[in-house]
């Protein structure tokens, strides 16, 4: 129990003092291989959703069974 008494000293000597250096910090660019692969025809080809049309696909069951 008295290991937790007592008072350690601190191992990592921090500087009272020290000085700021301010690093431009460019935009950052990753470099991966991946993210450099653009697929052939990626840019002429269609988005799917722009050719998207809500349906309702119960609609013909609902109205036959608000007839009978």
């Amino acid at each position: 129990m008295s290991r937790l008494h007592k008072t350690v000293a601190p191992t990592m000597i921090e500087p009272e003092s020290f000085d700021e250096v301010e690093e431009v910090v460019s935009e950052y660019q990753p470099e991966h291989p991946m993210l450099a692969f653009q697929p052939a025809g990626a840019a002429t080809t269609e988005d799917h959703l722009s050719n998207y049309v809500e349906v309702n696909p119960f609609a013909q069951r609902e109205a036959a069974a608000r007839k009978h």
